[in-house]
């Protein structure tokens, strides 16, 4: 039994009329669960820019009828906040004009033995990167892409996933909208990306943000906590009104306890995922100094992959209070040479809007400053048997950093003993293997 694990990138060129397909080939296991994001950058070396707009999309994916994305557009230099958000169910990513219609679309259209194809709807607005991780191996049993809706009151809410399977790991992205898919809209840019593979502190994520549209003074907000896993702000700013902590995987789906709630039907997606072993939790490091580590260790298995989600140089939020700025960053590994992250850099409290992007190829973390430098960054410096070790690359301010990570790896070989941690999705892993490129 195996959990397979890959990651790359390819260009999404606004030049490219619908029809245009792009092939993804050569990885050693059809993929079963996919996740996709975009920053609104299209570099494919190192790079940071000043002058582009951010347009972040998260996608998932478990096949051609099974997908669905939410993203925004926050448009740079503007005299007064100008945001839009998208929400697609027929696409693994989407972008949305200054008017807020839908102005590109990208979609999955074939799944192959050894990879995917992925076919332009529209075409894009300006050229992208997309970056995917892909998941596959006979230990995966059952994927299913979903909707969750606000409610109209807090406390426990049990959600059945598509198939009626008992998932051990759920990825989870949010925004603003409350219309159902397919819908796009003239609001506030706020997005979410989480994750859950037990309950309680240690075992989930989630790191949410949010740029006020029509702000005369730039407005914006972050917020992550390791006792969550889903967050969404107050619209037009300030602290999350939506909190939901994980509580347990059910027979055929999951439940979340929502600790608050603000706006009936506020939109969000999830990727459950069934079989292998998964870790979701966090980790601090101190950014001074070059050569810092820090070490997750104590996981049941050895890990073929991560994905880091990450704010950048401030510690985790007490629960319920955001703070200003947005340093959102998005990174995946499956080896200390086989890495990328994207990130953003909004600036609070400006008379225009100051918007800085960055893509990296050496890193799982790397963050621009506000005058388009690099601010610092953070490597995968090892995979041990029963974690991993994380190393600064470029040091930040002198502030110890709040990090998410989402892990994974084989099964428990079949009739061997389980060691579970608690609330883990997984237990003791077999024999080493080799991490997949």
């Amino acid at each position: 039994m195996a959990l397979s694990f890959a990651h790359g990138d390819l260009a999404w060129n606004s030049a490219d009329a619908a029809t245009t397909t792009y092939t993804v080939s050569g990885l050693s296991f059809q993929p079963k669960a996919l996740f996709f994001w975009i920053n609104g950058m299209s570099s494919a070396t190192d790079a940071i820019s000043t002058a582009t707009s951010a347009r972040w999309c998260f996608g998932f994916a478990s096949g051609t009828a099974d997908r669905r994305c939410q993203g925004y557009l926050d448009v740079d230099n503007a005299a007064t906040g100008d945001t839009q958000e998208i929400y697609r169910n027929d696409a693994i990513l989407a972008t949305v004009s200054a008017a807020g219609a839908v102005d590109g679309l990208l979609d999955l259209t074939a799944i192959n033995s050894d990879g995917f194809v992925l076919t332009v709807d529209d075409a894009a607005p300006v050229n992208l990167r997309v970056f995917w991780a892909a998941w596959g191996g006979t230990d995966i049993t059952s994927v299913a892409t979903g909707e969750i809706a606000e409610p109209a009151a807090t406390g426990n809410q049990d959600y059945v996933v598509t198939g009626s399977f008992q998932p051990v790991v759920v990825l989870l992205a949010g925004c603003q909208l409350t219309a159902a898919p397919p819908t796009a809209a003239v609001q506030d840019a706020g997005l979410m990306f989480g994750a859950a593979t037990g309950a309680a502190a240690g075992n989930q994520f989630v790191l949410m943000t949010n740029s006020d549209e029509g702000s005369a003074t730039i407005d914006v907000d972050q917020y992550m906590q390791d006792a969550e896993c889903l967050a969404m702000c107050t619209v037009a700013g300030g602290n999350p009104n939506a909190r939901a902590s994980f509580v347990q995987f059910n027979a055929t789906g999951f439940r979340l306890n929502w600790i608050a709630r603000a706006v009936t039907n506020r939109r969000y997606i999830y990727l459950a995922i069934a079989g292998g072993s998964w870790r979701a939790g966090s980790y601090t490091l101190n950014l001074a100094t070059v050569g810092n580590t820090t070490t997750v260790s104590g996981l049941a298995f050895q890990p073929v992959g991560g994905l880091q989600v990450d704010h950048g140089d401030v510690i985790e939020q007490t629960a319920g209070t955001s703070v200003v700025d947005n340093n959102m960053n998005i990174g995946c590994w499956s080896s200390t040479t086989s890495r990328r992250c994207t990130s953003i850099y909004t600036k609070d409290g400006t008379a225009n809007t100051e918007i800085d992007l960055l893509i990296d190829y050496d890193t799982i973390s790397s963050h621009p400053d506000g005058a388009g430098a690099l601010y610092g960054s953070t490597d995968l410096d090892a995979i041990n048997s029963d974690g991993f070790r994380v190393i600064v690359d470029d040091a930040y301010a002198a502030v110890t950093n709040f990090n998410g990570y989402l892990v994974f790896g084989d099964a428990p070989a079949a009739g061997g003993r389980i060691f579970k941690l608690a609330g883990e999705g997984g237990g003791l892993a077999g024999p080493m293997r080799g991490l997949a490129g």
